[in-house]
Order: structure tokens, then sequence, then C-alpha cells
């Protein structure tokens, strides 16, 4: 008997539509990453709240985190860092993260990181509309990045990742890596690149990669005061782009005020304007972060992580 899935909201018309539309391997399509990656959206997110509120511009910016975006980040990690993330998204999808990263010194640092996406229960019906059953969808993901510095300008890092995501039946899995490089050009300025999550799945299907290009800068407004604007945009091989942008202001290395914006082809409901707010005291950062989604709703996001061997201030982290 053909069945024929329902669940409320995009969730599931996306993962309904990858299943029956005419998609090889249906379950695929959850592990591709980028802005074209309709199939599953929780792909398009940024790594952490810091980044989600500032527009998802984050190949630019150096830190614990930058495992996510950027493995060249993580070439001047200090001391131990250690990071949780939860994603609340539409439909009462979720998505948990953890992630670590400790310096190796002159060898430049190395960051773990794991997520895990519930995205949902669906009904399952056959031809006639009655209910038969129901099935999950959920994917998790783990990845390993190394960053170091090779002179006093130039970054270069390397992540390797494995994917596992299943829906009403199917499983699949893939691994993939990712390359990047930053470039400080001046006193606070940043140039960076990533070429991220080229790979193939388990059935031989390539996975969505995506290039990254933009540049962050840095700058001190009062003696207290610190400003960050960082730009990004993203090009997938299929030709889907996507610019991000965000501005953060950093008072008193206390509290970071963000906003940021990310449009572009294959954005669709995605774009728009974002914002967020970050609080440090002594080893501790908490970080939120929400996403107005239209007739969607609102994602929200809250980061808590906490530093080994001295204090860092929300935004500029232990790293910069």
């Amino acid at each position: 008997m053909k069945t024929r899935m329902k669940m409320n909201g995009m969730i599931g018309a996306c993962a309904a539509c990858a299943a029956f539309l005419g998609t090889a391997s249906p379950a695929a399509d959850l592990l591709q990453s980028g802005p074209s990656a309709l199939a599953a959206p929780m792909q398009n997110q940024a790594p952490s709240a810091r980044e989600a509120a500032l527009g998802g511009a984050a190949v630019a910016l150096d830190g614990p985190d930058a495992l996510w975006a950027n493995p060249a980040g993580l070439a001047g990690q200090k001391g131990l860092d250690f990071g949780l993330d939860h994603l609340s998204w539409i439909d009462g999808v979720i998505q948990e993260s953890a992630w670590a990263a400790q310096s190796l010194g002159a060898w430049g640092g190395l960051g773990e990181g794991v997520r895990y996406a519930d995205y949902g229960t669906f009904d399952v019906r056959d031809d006639q509309g009655n209910l038969t059953g129901s099935t999950t969808a959920n994917g998790f993901e783990g990845q390993v990045g190394w960053g170091a510095a090779f002179d006093r300008r130039f970054s270069a890092g390397v992540s390797v990742e494995y994917s596992q995501s299943q829906l009403a039946g199917y499983a699949v899995s893939a691994y993939s890596g990712s390359v990047g490089a930053t470039y400080k050009a001046g006193a606070g300025f940043e140039a960076a690149a990533a070429w991220e999550n080229k790979g193939k799945t388990s059935d031989g299907s390539l996975m969505e990669s995506s290039v990254d290009i933009g540049a962050s800068e840095t700058m001190g407004v009062l003696s207290d005061q610190e400003w960050v604007v960082t730009v990004q945009d993203s090009l997938e091989p299929s030709g889907v782009g996507e610019f991000q942008a965000g501005v953060e202001d950093l008072v008193a290395h206390l509290i970071a005020l963000r906003l940021g914006y990310q449009s572009g082809v294959g954005a669709g409901d995605l774009a728009g304007f974002t914002a967020g707010v970050g609080v440090h005291y002594g080893p501790f950062n908490v970080d939120y972060a929400a996403q107005p989604l239209g007739d969607l709703g609102t994602a929200q996001r809250v980061d808590l992580a906490y530093h080994f061997g001295g204090t860092s201030a929300p935004g500029t982290k232990s790293t910069h």
C-alpha cells in the first residue's frame, strides 16, 4: 500500500516533497547544508546564538565555536572552552548542540562538536486519507576541526564531519570535510573564506557544499566600547547564493548588543532581520538570538559557554 505523510507547517511540506516528489534518497536531503537545502532547513541555521544574531555572517569570526563556520578561526584558541546551544525552531522542531575547543599551544586550536535535531512527528496516511500510524524524523552530526596560524596574519584550518539522518524509515549517513582560511590585513580587519561540507552520502549522492567569503572589522569606539561589523556571501555550485551581515556593540566588556540581516536566493522565509544580546560574567557567557520568520513564527536560540583559564567577554569570546 502506498502511503503519504502529513505534518503541520513547512517542515512537513519540505520533508514530504523530498520523500515523494522524485528524490532518489529522501533522507539524503536532510543532510544537505547551505541556502538551498530546503528539505533540511535546520541545516541553514548559524552555528551559535551570537552568529545567528549577526545574520549568520560567521565565516570571518574567530572563537571557540568557529568549528561550525570556519575551522581556521580556531587558530587563536586560548585555554579550554565548553558550550551548550539550544535552538527552538518552528512547529516544535528543536536542535541541541554541544561543543568544546582547546588550545594546542604553538600547534593552534582543536574543536569538537555534536548536534542533534528533532524534526518532529509525521502522521502516515493511506491514499484515502485514513490515518495508519506515525513516524519521526531526526538528524545527528559530529564534527572535529583544527586551525593553526602559519604567520602573524595567515591562519588555516580543516574539519571532518559525520552526519546521519532518518525520515519515514529511510536512513542515510555521510562523511564530509571543510577547509578554511583567514587573513588579518590590519588592526581589527580580517578576511576569510571557507569551502564547507564537501562529501558524499552513503547512497553516493553529493552533499550540498558551499563556498563562503567574508570579512569582519573590529573597531574601538570608546575606551569601554567596541564595535564588530561582519559580512558574508555564500555560493553553492548550483548557483544558489545568500548575503549576510551583522553588527555587534560590546559595551563595558559586559553586554553585547547585536543586529543582523540575511537575504538572497533560496533564503525564502529565512530572509530578514535578526537580533540578540550577550552577557558576560566572569568565565561565563550567555547569548540569546531571535530570528523572525514571518507567518512561520520566530526562531529562538540560547547559548551557555564557560571558559577555563581566564575570563572572556561576550562577542570577543576567549580568542580575540
